[in-house]
């Protein structure tokens, strides 16, 4: 069900102009629009800071049969 224009909050966001190409590329090689990338971003940031806060968790990255852990620096 689509949110109502009181149910969004709205935040102006200035990027270097090579980072929002690169949003933009990725976008559409997605399918998506830029706002629903950084929607997917959003979300896939708020499980890499549950992971962060949680001591028994930890991010791992698998390509093919390597694996590396992310260890994040604050």
């Amino acid at each position: 069900m689509p949110r109502t224009a009181r149910e969004l909050r709205r935040y102006s966001l200035a990027l270097p102009e090579d980072m929002f190409a690169q949003l933009e590329e990725t976008a559409r090689n997605r399918g998506m629009t830029v706002v629903e990338l950084l929607k997917t971003f959003i979300k896939i940031g708020f499980l890499v800071i549950q992971v962060d806060e949680n001591d028994n968790a930890a991010l791992i990255i698998r390509e093919g049969d390597k694996e590396r852990e992310v260890v994040l620096v604050s």
